[in-house]
């Protein structure tokens, strides 16, 4: 989740690690019931797609107007 938040000022590597950590963890709390996190761990991938899409959108737009 802390990947996600910072994702807007990390470009590419902070949103992409938020997305493969956050969908790691939601694959281990889904294995071992016992395990706390799931919101957090869905943040993280919200959060990470979110940043993902926002870097595609900015570097579409600095590309269009070159």
């Amino acid at each position: 989740m802390t990947l996600g938040i910072v994702g807007p000022f990390i470009p590419c590597a902070g949103p992409l690690l938020a997305t493969i950590f956050g969908h790691v963890a939601l694959h281990e709390i889904k294995g071992n019931p016992t395990l706390n996190g799931r919101r957090m761990a869905l943040a993280g991938v919200i959060l990470g797609w979110l940043g993902i899409v926002f870097w595609l959108l900015f570097y579409l737009a600095l590309s269009a107007t070159l």
